[in-house]
């Protein structure tokens, strides 16, 4: 599945692969494949705005591969993770691509790539749930010193879903990273995926009732509210996209 399009450039993935796709001439540039062989499947493909094809993130299994595609023409895996403690299946990466937000089941962690021989899994605790599944992981707007991610949480019981705001902060190259809860909102029922639009500021999300419209706001007492449900005509959803002036949305179903 196509997860990231850069100009006429895309990350793919398929199977273990990921793939750097050239569009006009159509051709594939690169390639690399896991060096475990049980690795287990690539799931998700991120590329950080500042740093581009410098720092690849791939879920590969249960552990996070950093590659460089830079040479365009040879894949380079520069570092990898310890396990996580299940199927990375999705990831959000901070601008700089030091530090990535991933989702493997019912764990959310930090991962603090800042020093690429040392990748460090740190526990990101916002949620006192339990039986919970965190789906997908989006960047959102930059607010001061801090960056800001949406991500989904859905319950096994009674199968509600959650998007969450998360607040991504560091500063200077010594101090830790830090996670924390901004806000939260129930969106009803299971949700996959909400992304965040520049355009009109608000946030959608991918329900199995439709798309939801949640306003945010991030200064002083965040927030984070559903204004409306907009029925999609579809019992399930896989994801979501929002077009770059605000106007339309994209689900997968």
């Amino acid at each position: 599945m196509i997860r990231i399009s850069l100009s006429l450039l895309i990350l793919y993935t398929v199977a273990s692969d990921v793939c750097l796709l050239q569009l006009q001439p159509r051709r594939v540039l690169a390639e690399t494949r896991h060096p475990a062989e049980d690795a287990g499947p690539t799931l998700t493909v991120k590329v950080p705005d500042g740093v581009g094809l410098k720092r690849v993130f791939a879920g590969v299994g249960d552990k996070v591969a950093i590659l460089d595609f830079t040479k365009k023409t040879e894949a380079r895996l520069l570092s990898e993770s310890p396990a996580f403690a299940d199927t990375v299946t999705n990831l959000g990466v901070s601008s700089d691509g030091r530090v990535a937000l991933v989702a493997a089941g019912a764990q959310l962690a930090m991962l603090d790539a800042r020093a690429l021989g040392t990748l460090r899994v740190l526990p990101v605790d916002i949620s006192s749930k339990a039986n919970v599944t965190y789906n997908r992981i989006n960047n959102g707007p930059v607010v001061g010193d801090r960056e800001i991610f949406f991500a989904t949480m859905s319950e096994a019981a009674p199968g509600r879903g959650f998007v969450l705001a998360l607040s991504l902060s560091y500063t200077g190259p010594l101090a830790s990273p830090t996670v924390s809860l901004l806000a939260s909102a129930d969106v009803g029922t299971s949700s996959t995926e909400a992304v965040w639009s520049k355009a009109t500021g608000k946030v959608y999300a991918a329900t199995t009732e439709g798309i939801a419209v949640l306003s945010f706001e991030p200064h002083g007492r965040a927030a984070l509210e559903v204004e409306e449900v907009i029925p999609a005509g579809t019992s399930s959803s896989d994801g979501i996209a929002i077009s770059s002036c605000g106007s339309f949305a994209y689900i997968a179903a």
